[in-house]
């Protein structure tokens, strides 16, 4: 069969970055009718299926991505992230209890993998395991001190469990690493109205609105704050 019909493996390496490289420009239909072409002719191309799902997902095809990640799993079922990814989109549909099991396959394949601990804390505070959900992010921030979002993560369960003082400290961290993180300004202003230090609350309240004047309830939330100084 001539190369037209069937790609040479120079022509499947170069669909492939052609598809990464539409990925990362965010031109996903693009980038999956890359995989899908390699797919016709090479169907037990793990990495393929497995960026097939990341294409799928943010096309928020969720339900066609867990059929992608599946199709890398079954070739590969060590694969970590294809097992986090699948955690992912069945979250997105909503089904906590499949997508944390999917969090826990990662973190067992791979125990130093951070996004998959901060995934599993995430779904275990939706399943209301609120313990479980913070040595989670504990573990995620062990893993990787400088996940702005795991810092966060650990900050809102402090605040669920009335240890404001270490959520504090939580929110500060995150935003030492990342300066320009809105909720983390937003839920620390929150977090010092419920400590009663209003001024505090918004001091930060304000840099959350500097960086987002659209942030959802924080122009109400100041002029609450303002009523009542």
């Amino acid at each position: 069969m001539s190369s037209r019909t069937t790609p040479n493996q120079a022509m499947i390496n170069e669909l492939f970055n052609k598809g990464v490289e539409f990925t990362r420009r965010q031109k996903y239909k693009k980038a999956l009718a890359c995989f899908d072409e390699i797919l016709e002719s090479e169907p037990h191309r793990v990495n393929v299926w497995y960026n097939r799902g990341v294409v799928l997902y943010q096309l928020r095809k969720y339900r066609a991505a867990i059929e992608s990640y599946d199709k890398a799993i079954g070739l590969a079922p060590d694969y970590a992230r294809a097992w986090n990814n699948k955690g992912r989109a069945l979250s997105k549909l909503g089904r906590h209890q499949d997508a944390l099991e999917c969090f826990e396959n990662a973190t067992h394949l791979d125990p130093n993998y951070a996004d998959a601990w901060n995934n599993r804390g995430m779904e275990l505070s939706k399943l209301g395991r609120q313990t479980e959900a913070l040595e989670c992010f504990e573990r995620a921030i062990q893993m990787d001190p400088s996940f702005a979002i795991a810092w966060f993560n650990k900050g809102t369960r402090m605040v669920a469990m009335d240890r404001y003082d270490e959520a504090v400290g939580s929110f500060e961290q995150a935003l030492i690493i990342d300066p320009e993180f809105v909720e983390a300004y937003y839920h620390l202003g929150i977090t010092f109205e419920k400590v009663g230090r209003r001024k505090k609350a918004v001091e930060y309240l304000q840099r959350a609105l500097k960086i987002d004047p659209k942030y959802p309830g924080l122009r109400e939330k100041l002029e609450s704050l303002g009523k009542r100084s």
